[in-house]
Parts: C-alpha cells; sequence; structure tokens
C-alpha cells in the first residue's frame, strides 16, 4: 500500500577461508568494488572465531558498510575440519541497513543448507554457479527489491526486501482519520475484530473519540488501529472541521490542475447529495479563493458554496 525506497546495495562480496592464504574475496559483484587492502583490513571481521559464527555483524569501514553473517559448517570431509564463509553486503558508511538484515540471514541459511544437502559450496561443479547467482541477487534487489532464483530442480533462493517505514505519529481524540485508499478492495475477514469494527465509521467526518463512541471501543484501542492503518498509507489524520478555521490551498493543488482523472475525482467527492455537480472549474475557483485573511465561515457567506453544489466539509478535506 506504501512505497519507501530502500537503502542502494553497493556490493555483494563472497568471503571465504582459503587454506593456503587464509580469508580471502572468492568473487564479488560488481567485481573490484572492494580493494584488497580493505579486505585485509576487515578479513577477521568476515571470516570470524568461532564464538562469533552465525551471528548478524555490521562493519563500519573504509567510507563502507558492510553486513554479514559469518558461518562455519564443521565436517570432517573439509580441510582443517571445517568450511568458513560469509555473504557480505556492501553499503555506503551512512546507509540504514537494517531492512536487509533479514535478507542477509536467509542468504547466508539458504548457503548453509545447500552445502550441507548437495556439496554446493564444497564441489568446485555447484560452486561455480555462485558468482551468477549473486550477480541476480545484486540485480533485483536493486531493480525490484526481490529475488526468486532457481538454484537446481529441487532449490531456490527467495528474497524479499521489506523496507523500513517510520513510525506512525500520535492519533489525538480531536483528529479526524481520512481514508486514502479503498478499504472495501482491501479489507477481509481475516483482520483484526476491533480494526474491522473501527472502519465502518472512518468517513472523514467523525473524529477519533466520536469513533470510539460509535463503535463502543475504548478508545486507546481506537488510537491504536488508527496508528497501524496510518503506518500502511491506508488513512490521513486532519483536524477536525469547524467554521472558525482558516484553510488555504497547499502547492498540491498544481497536480489538481493538470490531473483530469483527479480533477473528476474531486468533483465527485465535494458534489452536494441529490444536487447537481459543480463544474470544475468552479470548485477550483473556490479552492484558490481560500486564504488565511478569512475564516471559513466568513468564506461560505461571501462565496455562497452551498448555492453552488459543494459540501462545505468535504471542499476543506482537498485543500
Amino acid at each position: 500500500l506504501v512505497h519507501v525506497t530502500s537503502p542502494m546495495l553497493k556490493c555483494i562480496l563472497f568471503g571465504e577461508f582459503d587454506n593456503i592464504v587464509g580469508p580471502k574475496i572468492a568473487f564479488q559483484i560488481p567485481a573490484g568494488f572492494v580493494t584488497q587492502d580493505t579486505f585485509d583490513g576487515i578479513s577477521e571481521y568476515i571470516i570470524t572465531k568461532p564464538a562469533l559464527s552465525g551471528k548478524l555483524i555490521t562493519l563500519n569501514a573504509y567510507r563502507l558498510k558492510f553486513l554479514g553473517v559469518s558461518v562455519i559448517i564443521e565436517g570432517s570431509k573439509y580441510q582443517r575440519n571445517a568450511l568458513l564463509f560469509n555473504p557480505t553486503f556492501v553499503f555506503e558508511s551512512r546507509t540504514d541497513t537494517q531492512p536487509y538484515d533479514p535478507i542477509v540471514r536467509k542468504l547466508a541459511d539458504i548457503l548453509q543448507t545447500l552445502e550441507k544437502e548437495g556439496e554446493f559450496l564444497s564441489n568446485p561443479s555447484h560452486k561455480r554457479k555462485l558468482p551468477f547467482i549473486f550477480e541476480q541477487i545484486f540485480n533485483d534487489l536493486n531493480s525490484k527489491g526481490e529475488c526468486a532464483i532457481r538454484v537446481d530442480q529441487v532449490n531456490s533462493i527467495n528474497l524479499k526486501l521489506f523496507p523500513k517505514l517510520e513510525d506512525p505519529p500520535h492519533v489525538l481524540d480531536h483528529q479526524v482519520p481520512v481514508r486514502v485508499v479503498d478499504f472495501d478492495a482491501n479489507v477481509t475477514s481475516n483482520w483484526d475484530i476491533t480494526m474491522l469494527q473501527v472502519i465502518p465509521y472512518i468517513d472523514g467526518v467523525n473524529y477519533v473519540a466520536r469513533i470510539a463512541k460509535l463503535a463502543c471501543i475504548d478508545i486507546a484501542l481506537v488510537r491504536k488501529c488508527l496508528q497501524h492503518l496510518i503506518y500502511y498509507g491506508c488513512i490521513e489524520m486532519i483536524p477536525i472541521f469547524q467554521y472558525g478555521n482558516v484553510y488555504t490551498p497547499t502547492p498540491h493543488i498544481r497536480k489538481l490542475s493538470d490531473n483530469v482523472a483527479m480533477q473528476r475525482a474531486c468533483v465527485g467527492y465535494v458534489a452536494m447529495p441529490g444536487a447537481p455537480p459543480p463544474t470544475f472549474a468552479n470548485i477550483f475557483t473556490l479552492y484558490c479563493a481560500l486564504h488565511p485573511a478569512i475564516t471559513f465561515r466568513e468564506f461560505c457567506q461571501v462565496w455562497f458554496i452551498i448555492k453552488k453544489g459543494v459540501c462545505v466539509y468535504e471542499i476543506t478535506i482537498h485543500v
């Protein structure tokens, strides 16, 4: 319901322990992004001691941020009785990488499972597929925020990025929730029972305290339901309507002047029930006439907006 831009992934590298040279970059996408000197300076945090095995590690160094999970698979079939590797994501140093935490954990778990079940990392004929898989992960996460990659006939890598959303603001008792999505197309019987009781009273007129009274629900629960709807971009909160208020258009009114579909929706929304619909030209003239020097009561008296077939309340919501 809401789109949030996610941090751009700069590089994915696959670090491993080589029995001759020690920690090394097996490959990276794109090639050469992390220099050998940089890797040598952070290698102890890529290929770690057993105490940090399986832990998500975030490291800021060399103006970059590294996010990875060091994995140790023990077994007598491996030289030194262990296979050590780390799929590491690289970002700019100031990037908030929290949305990628579950993706890196899941990728490390998948690679560990592939190795245990089919020697995907230790068998050279299988391992040579890995750079191509990492390249697709890199490209798909940056372009689509998700990837679905078939590894073989029975295994696949499915990753999806869920961007971090900002915490919703506090909901005040006198505020009015306004729908910004079509609830009829999204609400199902599987939704929370309290939410289903609250939604019918979200009509752009009822304020929070009144919704709680009409739905016979504790107002604290109503506030929490509305916060959830704000969080997922389903509603916005506006001040309660009063004739003594002052209303003025926002800069977004430019969009209304250029968008024909928005104009039709606006006419349908502000038209007074049972009256001939106003023209968009008349509505837009009313919007442009709003300014901070007069109250809405004075505005209605000067412009006779009821006679123009415009609902006095709905027009303020679109300002």
